[in-house]
């Protein structure tokens, strides 16, 4: 096969333009005697640059070569032995031109080879990355279904036994003698707090997928002092005191089921971990600064066991324990501080926690205020 096949070499006869090749003739003829003229090697009947009178009985022609095949070749029609050496001058700048342009000409082509293979490569790494988001966005459709489907399953027997106990404590079947009403108590607890641990893990398990409420004003103030009652009979057995400080009543825009968890946690939290006869605060103000109209801040302040310093930067992870034995003094999942973490940020908000062992902890959380109306 002839290197003329080989269509890098094919393409070396248009590497020089006509006007390119016109100038060299231009500036050579002024070095000869007699007329010049440049062809193409693979026509060399027909005229390219120059003058066509040295087609007529040429006396001398000369080759130009690249890449080791021939290109140019130049004729011309003289009787002086010296222009010879102005034709060799002519030889050598065609094959130093040729060869630079067909560098160039091999360069650009392998790049855009290089180019074409990059482009397939992406394209099919983005078809691949397509297909995957694809079955991603099923896979998270199938998940809040088969969460909704559990939701249901889960909490509708629950909500039978709770229901049925709660009617043979009233005497509903009959009399209840104090042992059974006492066991049947028991039971009721147990369910109770079973249905909220079933909730609690639903409700992390559908975070991303999860249907939320319009939103709408809240007070914090109310929601604190709502969640603080339900903690009343716990606090008056344990002899706990829970000072409030509210010093504004804003309001923030926002769901209100998932700003009564955070409330309901860390108030639930604070007491669970203080001694008996502790204290806890609760601290409600307005800062100007953390956000552009302002934001509301809720701390929760706790005089109890504390958090040490390695500890403590895992307990919004979901599911983690400070003490994960099983002989813990304080029960729970784990996953209250992670809906609390995930429902404040879901309100453009931050929540921060500090921590002395032995000491207690404080948990701020703060909550941007509602752009003022235009006037």
């Amino acid at each position: 096969m002839s290197a003329w096949d080989d269509p890098l070499v094919a393409d070396a006869q248009r590497l020089l333009t006509v006007a390119e090749l016109q100038e060299l003739c231009t500036v050579f003829a002024k070095l000869v005697s007699g007329p010049l003229a440049i062809c193409f090697a693979s026509a060399p009947s027909v005229v390219v640059a120059g003058d066509a009178a040295a087609m007529v009985a040429p006396s001398q022609q000369v080759v130009a070569q690249c890449a080791g095949e021939p290109v140019y070749v130049v004729r011309w029609r003289s009787t002086h032995a010296h222009d010879l050496h102005a034709l060799i001058a002519l030889q050598t700048a065609l094959e130093v031109a040729a060869h630079q342009a067909f560098g160039r000409q091999v360069a650009m082509q392998t790049h855009e080879a290089a180019m074409d293979v990059n482009f397939d490569e992406v394209t099919q790494a983005n078809e691949q990355l397509a297909r995957s988001v694809a079955r991603l966005s099923e896979v998270d459709r199938l998940k809040a279904h088969i969460m909704a489907n559990m939701s249901h399953e889960l909490r509708t027997p629950l909500t039978a036994i709770i229901g049925f106990t709660e009617m043979m404590v009233d005497g509903f079947a009959g009399p209840v003698t104090p042992e059974q009403k006492e066991y049947l108590a028991t039971i009721l607890g147990k369910s109770e707090q079973l249905l909220g641990l079933i909730t609690s893990v639903l409700d992390v398990a559908t975070l991303d997928s999860e249907r939320r409420e319009p939103p709408r004003l809240v007070s914090l103030t109310e929601l604190v002092r709502s969640e603080l009652a339900t903690l009343t009979p716990s606090l008056d057995v344990r002899k706990i005191a829970v000072r409030v400080q509210a010093h504004t009543d804003e309001q923030i825009v926002g769901n209100p089921r998932q700003l009564r968890q955070v409330v309901n946690c860390l108030l639930s939290n604070a007491v669970k971990f203080s001694p008996d006869g502790g204290t806890v605060e609760v601290l409600l103000r307005v800062d100007a600064g953390q956000f552009t109209n302002g934001g509301l801040i809720l701390e929760v302040v706790d005089v109890g066991v504390g958090i040490a310093a390695d500890k403590l930067i895992h307990i919004f992870e979901p599911f983690y324990q400070v003490d994960p034995s099983s002989t813990r003094a304080y029960g729970g999942t784990g996953i209250g501080l992670t809906l609390v973490k995930a429902y404040v940020e879901a309100h453009r908000g931050i929540v921060t926690v500090t921590s002395t062992p032995g000491q207690g902890s404080r948990f701020r959380v703060v909550l941007p205020l509602p752009e003022a109306p235009a006037v």
